[in-house]
C-alpha cells in the first residue's frame, strides 16, 4: 500500500489549482498523480462537507478513486476513531480530521491550521503515537521534494 496521505479542506489547490500555470505543479500533485502516495478521504463530518463543496476537487477524487490513488475510510471507520479522540485535550475544532488520521493510518498531512498541526504534534503523535509527519507547504519546492522522497513507497 502506498505513503496513506491526507489533504485538508485548506489546502486541496495544491491537488486542483485554480489556474494551471506555466511553473511546474506543487511536487504533492505528481506525487499522488504517480502513486507514491493514496489520498485518504471520508464523506462524513465537517470534512466531508468541505471537501465535498468543491467541484472540481470531487471530480479529481473521482478519477484517483478509479486509479486506485484514492482510499475511503467508511462512516464506521470514523466513528470507532473519533470514539478514541479525547475532545478535551484538544486545541482544534478538527476531530474529523484527527479520526480520519487514526481511521486510515495516515502517514502525511497537509495542512495549514495551525491549532490542527499542534493537535497533532501535542496529541496524535505524543498520546496516539500515531507516525504521521505534516507536509511542509512554506518550504521550498526542493525541501518538499526531499520530503516526499523520504516517504514514498516502494512499491513503485
Amino acid at each position: 500500500m502506498c505513503t496513506p496521505t491526507i489533504i485538508d479542506s485548506n489546502s486541496v489547490s495544491l491537488v486542483v489549482p485554480k489556474i494551471i500555470v506555466a511553473e511546474k505543479p506543487d511536487p504533492l500533485l505528481k506525487w499522488i498523480e504517480y502513486g507514491y502516495g493514496v489520498l485518504c478521504y471520508t464523506g462524513t463530518g465537517k470534512l466531508g462537507q468541505e471537501l465535498g463543496r468543491t467541484k472540481r476537487f470531487k471530480q479529481k477524487l473521482q478519477a484517483y478513486r478509479e486509479s486506485g490513488k484514492a482510499r475511503y475510510i467508511s462512516e464506521r471507520k470514523m466513528k470507532i476513531a473519533k470514539s478514541e479522540l479525547e475532545l478535551e485535550r484538544l486545541k482544534s475544532d478538527d476531530e474529523d480530521i484527527l479520526a480520519l488520521i487514526l481511521a486510515s493510518n495516515a502517514e502525511i498531512i497537509v495542512t495549514d491550521d495551525e491549532d490542527l498541526k499542534k493537535d497533532i504534534k501535542d496529541y496524535v503523535k505524543t498520546v496516539k503515537r500515531v507516525n504521521i509527519a505534516i507536509y511542509p507547504r512554506s518550504q521550498k519546492r526542493n525541501k518538499r521534494q526531499q520530503f516526499l522522497d523520504q516517504r514514498r513507497c516502494i512499491c513503485r
